[in-house]
């Protein structure tokens, strides 16, 4: 875009020729065109070990206004942004960023130069930019934001030299060259063409803390003990330089992102070899960094819930739309040192990518170290190993938005736990077993049971809750329809309520028989009578990442095997539910929910299912229609990015009809319909919205 010197500049020149020959043609010869100036840009990541993205950026000059010609910004998937300067704005810059999944506190940087034209200035946005900016304020950065004359640029400047030297050691380990800034150092993600840089792995290795008493602190990933973050008046203790095996991990996820950008560069034909639909052979940069039996040496082959290798990452490996994605590094989501059990360290990492369509996706397994086995061309310990566990189990942590239009208007929130259990035929040592006892954080205190239920992809919620096995399933009963979540909170109705205020939970009397309703035994005691936790202080154990839960198979009374997993994400407060990024209902939807609605509340054999995209939100992966009454059930996955998608019944049933008038009245009703959004959260998390016409 031309600048406001080049039009007038421009201009001038019209006029000084108008009386030859005019400006815009007509017979004279024309002056040369200008060349236009280049806009002046900031640009940058935001990172939290991984890149950040879909996330919402504001940006703020002193005046608390937009320097930006951009209307709104978010950051890609790969979690980069960039700010293109109006004319006339000067430096400091204020840069926010937002985790959508609510997960991460917001994210503070400042950008403390002005970009000339044509040079964009980095300006990176970090869980260590936002402490050091934090330093400014006692530990809050969004109050140097929120008052900008707490910003002093000397200070800044001590407080970063101050930190840098206490990490001094950490840099050095992991290789990081002279001059690192974490404003201004440009982080690179991994490519076909090369490693990423170093600034990524500090994010990796640096943990940002606080002390038993809120002092912000610094850790690593190895030694979580936190040591009191510099300020602008006091340097600090040295943080302690992190193992070798932990500095190589870091690094190690360099390799993987360049091995897996070869890889999927590959056409589907060159990348796997296919006989009847299964995969038969991988190529060779496909597997680089993957253990198959004794390579390396003292190795076991991958394995992930039971799933080979080419079993557990089949989609990806045989997609056309992979060809060609990109990878990020993949973020080190939890490290565990060997133990008397596991003799190796180890190491849970999300894979991160964009597909060639745009699509986001991600892929978490385990990697392992095994010490010995660097090489010239592959220098690192670290190898993508799975878990190494038999059964196809994971605990992940929900957070559900529930929106009823109509009698009773009212929106909340809920928080729990999904525990899933493969049911399917197919599912690795499935048929060997007919009933799991789950115990961990957040569950009462004798556990969960869970029983294969019939024509169900998964295990059911039982209303049992003691710890004998059951010999024989039949006598189980259900808590609700093929669910396994149990769920921990909920808030009270936004609609002319407080949505930071829980709402007491069903309840359930000391025989475990129903009190409120059919699905009590879903939900934690409300009471925290049976050491389940239910959001309030002193009700149970809160489930956190890094949170073991083991799981007892059962055939009969026999137990066939135990296995454990571990928690990958926190649990987000119901009362956080609000404050999380969520798309709107679309029209199409709203009228095939409402009973009143004469042309969509009679047989139906399809149901246009529809929402307004919010940007910042994540994608919906896929959504499911139930409905009561004999009514069918559907789950369609589609295109990512998409904001619509015809649903059609399962088998050759129909969506049945919807009647009574109590949309008006309150009079009973024979059946109403849910439609469900599933969001494509990357964090090993759940996100679901949940939308509905019932009393």
């Amino acid at each position: 875009m031309a600048s406001g010197l080049y039009r007038l500049s421009a201009l001038a020149g019209c006029i000084g020729v108008a009386l030859l020959a005019g400006c815009s043609g007509g017979g004279g010869s024309a002056s040369a065109p200008a060349t236009p100036v280049a806009a002046a840009q900031f640009t940058g990541t935001a990172a939290t070990g991984a890149a950040l993205g879909n996330a919402a950026v504001a940006i703020s000059n002193t005046a608390g206004s937009s320097p930006c010609t951009e209307a709104s910004i978010t950051t890609t998937a790969l979690g980069s942004y960039t700010c293109t300067l109006k004319t006339g704005e000067a430096a400091p810059f204020f840069i926010v960023v937002t985790d959508p999944s609510g997960n991460t506190p917001p994210m503070v940087s400042i950008a403390t130069s002005t970009p000339a034209a044509g040079t964009p200035l980095t300006v990176n946005v970090t869980p260590l930019t936002t402490a050091i900016v934090a330093q400014l304020n006692g530990g809050d950065a969004l109050g140097v934001v929120a008052d900008k004359t707490k910003y002093v640029a000397a200070s800044l400047a001590t407080i970063k030299a101050n930190v840098l030297a206490q990490i001094t050691s950490v840099l050095s380990a992991i290789g990081v060259p002279a001059g690192y800034d974490p404003f201004t150092t440009s982080i690179t993600a991994a490519t076909a063409d090369q490693t990423g840089n170093t600034a990524d792995q500090v994010l990796d290795v640096l943990k940002i803390t606080r002390t038993a008493t809120g002092e912000l602190a610094l850790s690593t990933l190895a030694d979580p003990t936190p040591v009191a973050m510099a300020t602008a008046v006091s340097t600090g203790a040295s943080v302690a330089a992190p193992t070798t095996d932990v500095a190589d991990l870091a690094k190690a996820m360099q390799l993987i992102a360049l091995s897996w950008t070869q890889c999927y560069a590959l056409p589907v034909a060159q990348r796997v070899t296919m006989v009847n639909g299964d995969i038969t052979g991988v190529a060779a940069a496909c597997s680089s960094a993957v253990t198959a039996a004794n390579v390396p040496s003292g190795a076991v082959a991958f394995k992930n819930n039971g799933y080979s290798y080419s079993e557990w990452f089949f989609r990806l490996l045989s997609s056309d739309a992979m060809t060609g994605a990109k990878f990020g590094v993949p973020e080190i989501m939890a490290f565990y040192p060997a133990d008397a059990t596991h003799m190796r360290d180890r190491a849970n990492i999300n894979i991160k990518y964009v597909d060639n369509t745009g699509s986001p996706g991600n892929q978490i397994t385990l990697v392992r170290n095994f010490a010995g086995s660097s090489t010239t061309a592959r220098p690192s310990n670290w190898w993508i190993s799975g878990n190494q566990w038999d059964i196809d189990l994971s605990v992940r942590t929900d957070i559900r938005r529930t929106e009823n239009f109509a009698p009773n208007t009212r929106t909340n929130f809920r928080n729990g736990l999904s525990l899933f259990i493969d049911a399917r035929s197919t599912a690795p040592h499935a048929s060997e077993f007919d009933s799991v006892h789950v115990t961990g954080d957040g569950l009462p205190t004798v556990g969960l049971w869970y029983y294969r239920s019939a024509n169900s992809t998964s295990f059911t919620l039982s209303t049992r809750r003691d710890t004998d096995p059951v010999a024989d399933i039949t006598t189980l009963v259900p808590v609700c329809s093929s669910c396994s979540s149990f769920w921990v909170s909920r808030t009270v109705g936004v609609s002319g309520s407080d949505a930071s205020t829980y709402s007491a939970n069903p309840k359930f009397n000391a025989n475990n028989s129903v009190q409120d309703n059919n699905n009590v035994l879903q939900w934690a005691s409300y009471s925290g009578s049976d050491g389940s936790y239910n959001g309030q202080a002193g009700s149970g154990t809160r489930p956190t990442k890094g949170t073991v839960y083991t799981f007892s198979l059962y055939s009969g009374a026999n137990l066939y095997k135990t296995e454990t997993r571990i928690l990958l994400a926190d649990l987000v407060d119901a009362t956080q539910g609000i404050h999380q990024q969520w798309h709107g209902i679309g029209a199409n939807t709203t009228a095939a929910l409402d009973p009143g609605n004469t042309a969509l509340n009679g047989v139906q054999t399809s149901l246009l299912v529809d929402w307004a995209v919010n940007p910042v939100a994540e994608q919906v992966r896929s959504i499911w229609v139930s409905q009561t009454n004999g009514g069918s059930e559907n789950a369609t996955s589609f295109a990512l990015g998409a904001s619509s998608v015809t649903a059609t019944p399962l088998g050759s049933t129909t969506f049945t009809q919807l009647s009574g008038a109590y949309m008006a009245t309150g009079a009973p009703y024979s059946g109403y319909r849910e439609v469900g959004l599933n969001y494509r959260v990357l964090d090993g998390s759940n996100k679901q919205a949940v939308y509905t016409y019932r009393p």
